[in-house]
Parts: C-alpha cells; structure tokens; sequence
C-alpha cells in the first residue's frame, strides 16, 4: 500500500471586515501596535497593493454551492497574481475551510508554466521546484483533473494586509 503525504500548509484563521474608508487609518495605527505590514503592503508607497483572483469552479459550479449552503467543510481554487499581474509570479491556490480554521496549498508557477501547468496532459514539473512546490502543485492538478475545473470569475481588489511576527 502507497503511503501519500499531504503537501506542507499554511494554516490560519482569517478576519476580513468592510470599513468606512474613514477607519482605515486610524484602524492601521491601531494594528500596527500588535501586527507588521505583509511584505507587499511593506514595499507599497501607500501600503495598499492589487491582488487578481481567477477562480475555477466545476461545470456546475459545486465549490460556489458549498459556500452558498455553508457546508463547513469545503475549498475552491483559484490562481492569483499581484499588481498588474502580467508578470510572474502566479500562484495555484487550494483554499481548504474547515469550520473557522483555513489551510492554504499553494504552488508557484513561472510564465512558461501557466497555463500549460492546467491544459497540458503532458505537463512535467520542473526540476528546481522543491518537494513542496511539487506535492502542491500535483494536489492543484488532480483536483483540476477530477472535477474538471474551468475559470468562472476574475477578481481584482486593491488590499492592505498585516500579519503578527
């Protein structure tokens, strides 16, 4: 018997909130006493960058009904991209949620990778992709694979995100 190990997570609890654009700064100097600016709010001039988002669904769109219904158990995929997002790096995102706790699988892939990485049956990783990179980027594949994704919508937001050290 095959023993599989899950690829490495990030796991985390997320608060997103809407807020008077009056808020925000006096909320910021508040964070900033308990949290750090994310490495791209830190190297934004005004501490805000953008952040595209093409999510995959089924044919049907399963992943939206989960959400629609508040199954607790649930994740979508996406692919995402920073600034104008012309230019790697683009990101093959798993977003698991289970109840209030999120694990995050994600996998970077270059320009020559995208988007042969989901429409190539072919496709092989690259040799310099760490273990990791590997594992996540073959979970993104097969879930693409069995379910049959296919892009359903593209966000795009400007966001100022923080993290505690």
């Amino acid at each position: 018997m095959e023993i599989i190990t899950l690829p490495q997570v990030l796991q985390r609890y997320e608060l997103k909130y809407l807020i008077p654009w009056s808020y925000v700064e006096p909320i910021t100097d508040f964070v900033l006493a308990y949290c750090q600016f994310d490495h791209f709010s830190s190297i934004s001039k005004d501490r805000f960058y953008r952040v595209n988002g093409l999510y995959f669904d089924t044919r049907g769109n399963e992943f939206f009904e989960q959400r629609l219904w508040g199954k607790m158990s649930r994740f979508n995929m996406r692919a995402r991209s920073y600034e104008s997002g012309e230019s790697p790096p683009y990101y093959l995102e798993i977003k698991h949620k289970k109840g209030q706790s999120i694990s995050k699988y994600r996998a970077t892939v270059g320009k020559d990778e995208w988007p042969n990485i989901l429409i190539d049956p072919g496709y092989q990783f690259s040799a310099q992709d760490s273990s990791k990179e590997k594992q996540n980027k073959a979970l993104y594949m097969r879930l693409a694979h069995v379910y049959a994704i296919e892009p359903k919508i593209f966000t795009q937001y400007k966001r100022r995100a923080f993290f505690v050290p």
